[in-house]
């Protein structure tokens, strides 16, 4: 049960509980079990010219 070992997860001691996939995600939004968002966007660039990076 994805709920209740989540809830589990999170009574213990210690730090955030990361998640990289989206369909994990989503099951926990559904869920409530999210309680705080932390967006990462990893700029790309497509075309000609010069490297920026």
């Amino acid at each position: 049960n994805l709920a209740a070992e989540v809830v589990a997860l999170k009574a213990e001691p210690g730090k955030n509980i990361s998640v990289g996939s989206l369909s994990l995600a989503s099951q926990l939004a559904d869920l409530n079990l999210i309680d705080e968002y932390h967006f990462v966007v990893h700029p790309v660039m497509v075309g000609a010219g010069p490297r920026l990076f």
